[in-house]
């Protein structure tokens, strides 16, 4: 993490578990970003992120970006396509409220991902 910092380089915590995003915060003087990461006060499986982390992020003026998988935004996890729109809203709305206009991306992730 330190020499990333270094090289100027942010690290992405899309992939990693919530003990590590706080090493890595604790560690970190950059940014801290998640490029592909949603809200897990609305779906709550392990990659998406608490509000004590968006809170985190927000501080380190880092951003992170709307995950598309359908896992990620159903309130139930489920692996359906036919998942409504206002799903992604609702993630979105919840990040802004959290990050703030400017720290909330589009991340996608439709790397094998419903």
């Amino acid at each position: 993490v330190r020499a990333c910092n270094e090289l100027g380089i942010l690290i992405d915590l899309s992939h990693i578990t919530e003990k590590g995003f706080w090493d890595v915060a604790k560690t970190s003087d950059q940014p801290l970003i998640a490029s592909h990461s949603n809200v897990h006060a609305i779906t709550p499986v392990a990659r998406n992120l608490t509000d004590r982390q968006m809170d985190a992020i927000r501080a380190s003026n880092g951003l992170v970006g709307l995950n598309f998988a359908v896992t990620m935004l159903r309130q139930d996890g489920g692996d359906n396509a036919d998942t409504p729109m206002s799903d992604m809203v609702r993630h979105v709305d919840h990040m802004v409220e959290r990050l703030g206009i400017d720290g909330v991306a589009l991340g996608s992730d439709f790397d094998g991902a419903t």
